[in-house]
């Protein structure tokens, strides 16, 4: 077994510092990253490094996960609010990312296509499968601060979604 993380999600998504935990594949991989990469920036290791040993990372951890838990509230208001009717959606327990179903067979790589034309980044459900069976989901990230953009951005996706669900409706699906 290997265990692999990285600060990206919960420190920044700039900071391209991970680690492992290999067991008896230590010496390739650290092997293999160094044939890759030839090094990593080590100011930036350093950095974090003293961020983890003064206790900066727990701050920021206690600190973050109120606020993602805020954000994710209120995304989901939002999308009971602005979606269509039957949009279901999970309920996490922790994280950032809020899962969305629409109703019907509404296609959201049709949705994400009308949503960056509104300058909206929505990933949809297709990506993270390699069947069409989640082709009607939609992936959010609630990790953006709730404010007034993002409120107008999820009305406006939901206007959108709503006008695709009576599309496909139409289409006889």
């Amino acid at each position: 077994m290997i265990y692999c993380s990285s600060f990206s999600k919960t420190l920044s998504p700039g900071v391209r510092i991970g680690w492992t935990i290999a067991g008896k594949y230590q010496q390739e991989i650290q092997r293999l990253q160094m044939f890759s990469t030839h090094s990593a920036c080590s100011v930036t290791q350093m950095g974090v490094a003293a961020y983890l040993e003064n206790g900066g990372y727990d701050r920021h951890l206690r600190y973050i996960r109120q606020e993602y838990r805020k954000n994710l509230s209120a995304f989901q208001l939002a999308v009971q609010q602005y979606f269509p009717e039957g949009t279901q959606m999970t309920r996490p327990k922790g994280g950032f990312i809020l899962w969305v179903s629409l109703p019907g067979r509404v296609n959201t790589q049709e949705l994400h296509v009308r949503a960056l034309q509104q300058g909206i980044s929505i990933a949809p459900g297709l990506i993270f499968s390699n069947t069409e069976q989640f082709n009607h989901c939609i992936r959010l990230n609630c990790g953006t601060p709730w404010n007034r953009e993002a409120e107008r951005a999820l009305m406006t996706l939901g206007m959108l979604a709503s006008q695709l669900c009576q599309e496909t409706a139409g289409a006889g699906f």
